[in-house]
C-alpha cells in the first residue's frame, strides 16, 4: 500500500490523517442527526466532536506511546507525528469518554443519555479509520494462505483491517437500531461495550504485528474481556427509566 495521499511541495500527506479525520466528520454527521434527541441543536455534534477528537487523540496517542516506550524515548519528535499512525483505540475510548461527561455536566445532559448518544456514532468512524490503517501498513495481519488473504509488502496476509471495519459497520447499524427504539438509558453503550470487544478480541489472533503481552492473552485481548464483561454488567444492572425524548425541549 501506498501510505502517501498526496504532495505538496515539502508538504506529504498520509491516507491515514485523511481517513482518520474523514471517520470524525462522519461521526459528526451522525451525532447532528440525532442531536434533537439530547435536546440540542445539529450544531452540538460539531461541539462534541471536538471534544472527543481532542481527548480521544491524546488518549489515543499516550497509550501508543507507552506501549512502543523505547521507540519513542530514542526519538522524542515522533510523539507528535500523529499523521503516520501510531494510536491505540482503548486509550482513545477513555479519553473520549472521559470528554462526553465533562461536556455532558457543562450542558446537563444525563450522563447515560449522552453515554448512548455518543457511543452510537464511534463505530462508524472507526470503521473509516480503520481503512486508513489498511492504507497506512499499520495493524498487519499475519501472514496467510487462506481464500481471503491479500498481498502486502509481497506477504499474503489476512486483511484484519478490512475485517474490522465491516464489523465496526455492523456494529453501527445495531446500535443505531437499538438507539431508536424505546431503550433504557445507558443501554446502548453497555451494547457497545459488549458488541465490540466480542470481534476485537478475535481479530487479536489475526493481526501480525507487534503486541503487548499480557498475563493470559495481549494486553488487548484482557482489556476486551473487561470491557465486555461491564457491558454485561451495565446490560443487566440499568434501571428501567426509559430513554427520553429531548425533541421539544431542543435548543435552535
Amino acid at each position: 500500500m501506498n501510505p502517501v495521499f498526496m504532495e505538496i511541495g515539502s508538504l506529504t500527506i498520509h491516507w491515514y490523517g485523511v481517513l482518520f479525520s474523514a471517520g470524525f466528520a462522519a461521526a459528526t454527521v451522525h451525532w447532528a442527526w440525532f442531536s434533537r434527541r439530547v435536546g440540542q441543536s445539529p450544531m452540538f455534534g460539531v461541539e462534541l466532536c471536538v471534544w472527543v477528537m481532542s481527548a480521544g487523540v491524546v488518549g489515543a496517542r499516550l497509550a501508543y506511546v507507552t506501549a512502543h516506550w523505547s521507540t519513542f524515548a530514542a526519538q522524542p519528535s515522533l510523539i507528535f507525528r500523529f499523521d503516520e499512525g501510531g494510536l491505540v483505540f482503548y486509550g482513545g475510548l477513555i479519553g473520549a469518554t472521559l470528554a462526553g461527561l465533562v461536556l455532558a455536566y457543562r450542558r446537563h445532559i444525563p450522563g447515560w443519555s449522552m453515554a448512548d448518544y455518543a457511543i452510537s456514532g464511534v463505530p462508524l468512524g472507526h470503521a473509516i479509520g480503520r481503512v486508513g490503517c489498511f492504507m497506512q501498513g499499520c495493524c498487519q495481519g499475519a501472514p496467510s494462505t487462506s481464500w481471503w488473504a491479500i498481498p502486502i509488502d509481497g506477504v499474503l496476509r489476512h486483511p484484519v483491517q478490512i475485517i474490522e471495519t465491516t464489523f465496526n459497520l455492523v456494529v453501527y447499524i445495531l446500535l443505531v437500531q437499538l438507539y431508536r427504539s424505546k431503550h433504557r438509558e445507558g443501554r446502548v453503550f453497555a451494547a457497545y461495550l459488549v458488541l465490540y470487544p466480542m470481534g476485537r478480541f478475535g481479530f487479536e489472533f489475526l493481526r501480525g504485528d507487534a503486541r503487548l503481552d499480557g498475563v493470559v492473552f495481549n494486553v488487548a485481548q484482557e482489556l476486551s474481556v473487561l470491557m465486555l464483561f461491564t457491558g454485561a454488567v451495565l446490560w443487566f444492572a440499568l434501571p428501567r427509566k426509559r430513554h427520553h425524548n429531548h425533541r421539544r425541549h431542543a435548543k435552535v
